[in-house]
């Protein structure tokens, strides 16, 4: 039996082009791993969390951990909104945190 998960890694971005996309959206994302440095907005080199989340959408992977936050992001009260997602969106979203450990399922 062959298993193919599908990790899909955005740093350092500010945006995800139309063929990036397409290209993605034809696989099932398993896990997604990106940035959200700014509660409330992009940098210059990195998503904020309104434009992370915008990508969190068009993808739909089945979870992803968002990396790199400034300490603006309120750890807690964020994860504590992300949640709220999965009952609203079916999203599974959080921050990630130092430590983390994923487990893979094969």
């Amino acid at each position: 039996m062959v298993v193919t998960i599908v990790l899909l890694v955005f740093v350092l971005v500010t945006y995800v082009t139309s063929v990036m996309l397409v290209k993605y959206l034809k696989k099932r994302i398993h896990s997604l791993r990106t940035d959200a440095l700014r509660p409330d907005r992009s940098s210059s080199t990195h998503f904020g969390l309104p434009k992370a989340l915008e990508e969190v959408r068009k993808i739909q992977p089945r979870r992803t951990l968002f990396t790199g936050m400034m300490h603006l992001m309120d750890h807690d009260n964020v994860n504590e909104y992300l949640a709220k997602l999965m009952e609203t969106e079916g999203l599974d979203v959080q921050l990630s945190y130092d430590g983390l450990c994923v487990p893979v399922t094969l």
